[in-house]
């Protein structure tokens, strides 16, 4: 073989090698271009439910009752549990021993802490929720709705 030989098929073999990268590439591209897109969809999505729960809980709960139900699950919890510094009880929304006030609401989750109760919607994305404070505790939060009763939203 001559010197000329070898580098036409050493052109040869690099021109084959970038044209299976470059279409390795293209279908890459292609593929996270269509999760960026659905992924934008989907958050786009999530964001419009987020936003109607939101909404309901905001103008359509009775902050009385809820605050009502709250104080009752603090109590309950307490005289079950121990918590000191800040450890807290977790409750899934679909446990029965949560008041029915609270349950039927379907938040994520309930933390119960010595001085507070976190009502929690949403997850890692568009988290909100409703803090209802013990009477003696210091209260903090985004928007006050009714006595010890607060809004945030991360």
């Amino acid at each position: 073989m001559t010197v000329t030989t070898k580098k036409n098929q050493l052109s040869f073999i690099f021109r084959i090698g970038l044209v299976v990268l470059l279409v390795n590439v293209g279908i890459v591209s292609l593929y996270v271009g269509y999760l960026g897109v659905h992924a934008a969809i989907f958050s786009l999505g999530l964001e419009k439910v987020i936003s109607e729960e939101k909404a309901f809980l905001l103008h359509h709960v009775d902050f009385e009752v809820l605050r009502e139900a709250a104080d009752q699950l603090h109590e309950q919890t307490l005289k079950a549990n121990a918590l000191t510094g800040h450890q807290y009880v977790r409750y899934l929304s679909d446990n029965k021993d949560l008041p029915p006030a609270l349950r039927i609401l379907k938040p994520t989750h309930l933390s119960v802490e010595n001085e507070r109760v976190f009502i929690e919607f949403g997850g890692a994305l568009y988290h909100f929720g409703i803090i209802v404070y013990t009477p003696e505790a210091k209260e903090t939060g985004e928007r006050k709705l009714a006595d010890r009763v607060w809004f945030y939203s991360d």
